[in-house]
């Protein structure tokens, strides 16, 4: 499992940032080291390159100072780099601490020549790796915007009344304003009121939103639109099951959908039974697989309902916030989780957000408050999200929970674990509390 904590470093320096200087970033990880490592530090650096004065900042997550070099691609190093500043921050639980560190210097036509190509890396060495720990590529910021991530969704489908949020970004010194713009043709586009962020919500959608939405990017050196991302709109989420089938297997048969969405297939042997009553056959149904019931040959008849899974209009919301120290047993474990969960009756939706963008390939686990495990978690839908570097993942899976599990949950006794090799248990968990 390659999960990491995102610590946000305030930084007042104005040096690095001068007008008519070219500007450079790099992301330091242990996976761009010469030997890649699975180090749990990361690391941002800016650049400021003023005739043939390189000024560098780094801040650095976790809090053990390193050395730091300018490197070739085959790792040899090219300049020594010795701090004018270092500044540590002390760890707070669950959150390692950082450094931030600052320096100038003189290089050569040559160096400058091979910065400005992007053939230089920063690293930060330590006793184990002395070639460098963490490291990353330098690469030059652009004067003129260019659009990085996004629009994510491309084309997302949305049942009336749910929210939809496009997230984009852009890249550029100095940075760019933005302005999300919308059109009902996709030739005619008109500035959304108030919509100057890298992601614009619209928190119910209605008939009136379905079209075409685009970000602008603009600062004083020029200007750059991303592509379209259209939105779908659909009046309800109902709809029929379909391909009925009598096989060897059992009863089979498709759920028809909306796109991006999943339902829940329940059934009952009696027609008039009220809901509660009604038992899940099957869950996070996409539409694209046939669902079989082997069951459905033991009972004289069975009727069978679905239920859209809604996100956002659930009825009763959680949260969690999983790291090490609640694990069984507690760990130092540097990566971390946040986790939204919502209740619909007796179906619980699952959202993780992974901080770094990193894959979770561990198994996620509800579990009690002694670590039995409930429910192996899997994941129905994935997606990355870039800006700024270095990203964020979110997961999404549902489950049906029993009403002695439900009752769990709403006391606040249920816990969402992910686990990895060294703990596959859970090597970061969190309670489930309910969100007032």
């Amino acid at each position: 499992m390659r999960m990491h904590i995102l610590a946000f470093l305030t930084l007042t320096s104005t040096h690095l940032w001068a007008q008519g200087a070219s500007h450079f970033s790099a992301i330091l990880t242990g996976k761009d080291a010469v030997i890649p490592n699975d180090s749990p530090f990361t690391a941002r650096a800016n650049l400021s390159l003023t005739e043939h004065s390189l000024g560098i900042e780094i801040n650095q997550i976790g809090p053990y100072e390193m050395n730091g070099y300018l490197q070739t691609f085959k790792g040899d190093n090219v300049l020594s780099l010795s701090w004018d500043s270092v500044s540590i921050d002390a760890p707070l639980a669950p959150y390692p601490g950082g450094v931030q560190y600052f320096g100038s210097y003189l290089i050569s036509d040559s160096l400058i020549g091979d910065l400005q190509a992007g053939l230089l890396y920063l690293a930060l060495t330590s006793a184990a790796y002395p070639k460098g720990e963490i490291r990353g590529q330098i690469v030059a910021i652009p004067a003129v915007p260019v659009i990085t991530f996004g629009p994510h969704p491309v084309n997302p489908h949305v049942i009336r009344g749910d929210p939809v949020t496009f997230a984009a970004a852009a890249h550029a010194f100095p940075a760019p304003s933005f302005q999300w713009q919308f059109s009902a043709d996709s030739n005619t586009w008109s500035d959304i009121a108030g919509a100057l962020g890298t992601n614009h919500t619209i928190a119910s959608v209605q008939l009136t939103n379905a079209g075409y939405y685009r970000l602008v990017a603009s600062n004083a050196n020029g200007v750059a639109t991303s592509a379209p991302a259209k939105l779908d709109y659909f009046a309800t989420g109902s709809q029929p099951i379909t391909y009925l089938l009598i096989t060897s297997s059992g009863f089979q048969f498709k759920q028809t959908e909306v796109q991006g969405y999943t339902y829940v297939i329940y059934a009952s042997t009696n027609l008039d039974a009220p809901f509660s009553e009604w038992v899940a056959v099957a869950t996070n149904v996409a539409g694209t697989n046939f669902i079989v019931d082997a069951d459905a040959a033991n009972y004289p008849q069975r009727f069978y309902r679905s239920k859209l899974v809604h996100w956002a209009q659930a009825m009763l919301h959680f949260s969690a916030i999983i790291w090490g120290g609640e694990a069984i047993p507690p760990n130092d474990s540097f990566y971390s989780a946040r986790a939204s969960l919502v209740l619909d009756e007796n179906l619980l939706n699952v959202e993780v957000i992974d901080l770094l963008g990193a894959v979770l390939d561990g198994d996620a686990f509800l579990q009690t408050a002694t670590g039995e495990s409930l429910f192996t978690l899997s994941w129905t839908s994935s997606f990355l999200i870039t800006p700024p570097l270095p990203g964020i993942a979110v997961y999404r899976g549902s489950l049906v929970l029993s009403a002695v599990q439900r009752a769990d949950l709403l006391a606040g006794r249920l816990f969402l674990a992910i686990a990895s090799t060294e703990h596959p248990n859970g090597e970061i968990r969190g309670r489930i509390q309910p969100v007032p």
